[in-house]
């Protein structure tokens, strides 16, 4: 069974199990820090460290789409307070 072949648990900070330029969709609804508590994440980090992940999040998901290769972010609707 090779990479392709499995669906993966954890962090899209840490994709090292797929290689570089391989994937052609990429999707993704990363946490809105709303103060939701997701049993083993709790959303309500300080916007700098917020900011960061979520830049992780893309940094990693930019290393595994192919040249030309898409991403598609799911973002909180503006009735969200507050919005970040």
């Amino acid at each position: 069974m090779t990479w392709r072949d499995r669906m993966y648990c954890g962090s899209s900070t840490d994709m090292c199990a797929i290689p570089d330029a391989s994937i052609d969709a990429a999707i993704c609804s990363p946490p809105y820090n709303q103060d939701i508590d997701y049993g083993v994440y709790r959303d309500n980090k300080p916007l700098a460290e917020y900011k960061a992940m979520l830049a992780a999040v893309f940094a990693e998901c930019e290393r595994v789409l192919k040249p030309g290769g898409r991403l598609v972010i799911n973002v909180a609707g503006c009735e969200r307070t507050p919005y970040v």
